[in-house]
């Protein structure tokens, strides 16, 4: 019968031959030995190494969870503050905040100023603005390079122009007599050197940008090109709320009428809205360089939103993000004794902003859209 006496397979009598049991003996074996090496192989690498564990560092075995669960994982590290820490980019960060006024934007100022290690300054081109204006002719304005690389502090014209009255009341890092000095325009020397010690130290230096179209776009272009690490934080408020804080707070001038009242919208809050957001286009920011930031997301949950900041400046993890919740109580409490005898100028700007007019103006037609 073929294959009698050969047990191990039922082959023909003249394919079992020794080397032929040998080699269906040999071939079990090393299929068992190479899973042995996999296995230990696996083992170096989830065991602790002594030399190189840190105290108190904890190890866990992988397993396998799937692809969401692999995907969450990856969100969770890369969103946890050691996974931050480690990821931190070695240049500083620059980052600019673009806004239209009365959005909010001196509370997110004073939120990111809750931050370590960062290093802000509030509308560095203002006063230059305001200057040039009153000259009637144009002046040397404060640079973004200046401003990022903190040599603006060497240069006394340029100092005073970057932290004049508003920016020297609202720094963080800026004690209040220092502060007084800075509305005096008397810093001493003991103070340009520290403030220049500061910003150089700081890894993070944000800069507070109102009318944001009306500074060089090319200057941050330049610097992107330099390799540094440019990035824009967008803080957006529906236009029928910034129209209405303007014209309570006063900023929309003195109208007669309604066609004078639409005119003013159209000019402070139209314009500048569809040209910050043109501006910010024409940077061309690689994704993860741009961070839109909503105004009622900041107001509703101050603590959330400066977590995403966190990540997004690559900052280290604040130990004071309680603190976030009085600073929102005290914006709130100020903006309640400034205009609560408003309600009825509030009232007559709301009903004159849902008017077809307002719509139908060649300025308002691309920035509000269907909808305020």
């Amino acid at each position: 019968r073929a294959g009698a006496d050969c047990p191990i397979m039922r082959c023909p009598r003249r394919a079992c031959s020794p080397a032929m049991r040998g080699l269906l003996v040999l071939v079990p074996l090393v299929a068992l030995a190479a899973v042995a090496l996999s296995l230990a192989h696996a083992k170096i690498f989830l065991e602790p190494n002594p030399s190189t564990t840190q105290p108190n560092q904890h190890f866990e075995r992988t397993r396998s969870v799937g692809l969401h669960g692999a995907m969450q994982a990856a969100t969770d590290q890369a969103t946890s503050p050691i996974a931050a820490s480690s990821t931190r980019p070695t240049t500083p960060v620059f980052a600019v905040i673009v806004s239209l006024g009365r959005s909010g934007s001196t509370l997110l100022l004073r939120a990111i100023g809750l931050l370590p290690d960062t290093f802000i300054l509030a509308e560095p081109h203002h006063a230059w603005l305001s200057s040039a204006a009153a000259a009637g002719e144009p002046s040397e304005r404060p640079s973004y390079q200046s401003l990022f690389d903190c040599s603006f502090v060497q240069n006394n014209a340029t100092i005073y122009q970057v932290l004049w009255g508003y920016a020297c009341s609202y720094l963080p890092w800026m004690a209040a007599d220092m502060a007084d000095r800075c509305m005096r325009r008397a810093f001493t020397s003991a103070d340009i050197d520290y403030i220049y010690t500061t910003c150089n130290r700081s890894h993070i230096r944000v800069i507070k940008a109102i009318s944001f179209a009306q500074t060089a776009i090319d200057e941050l272009r330049d610097l992107i090109k330099t390799g540094a690490l440019v990035k824009i934080i967008h803080l957006l408020r529906p236009a029928i709320e910034v129209a209405v804080s303007m014209g309570v707070a006063g900023w929309l001038g003195k109208v007669q009428t309604e066609a004078q009242l639409i005119e003013a919208i159209a000019a402070h809050v139209c314009v500048p809205l569809v040209a910050d957001r043109t501006a910010v286009r024409r940077l061309r920011l690689p994704r993860g360089h741009i961070l839109a930031l909503n105004y009622t997301d900041l107001v509703s949950d101050g603590p959330g939103a400066l977590a995403r900041l966190t990540g997004f400046l690559h900052a280290l993890p604040s130990e004071r993000v309680s603190d976030i919740d009085g600073i929102l109580s005290r914006r709130w409490m100020q903006q309640d004794q400034h205009y609560s005898h408003s309600a009825v100028e509030r009232a007559h700007l709301q009903q004159m902003l849902g008017r077809a007019e307002l719509r139908a103006h060649p300025a308002c037609r691309r920035a509000l859209g269907p909808a305020l």
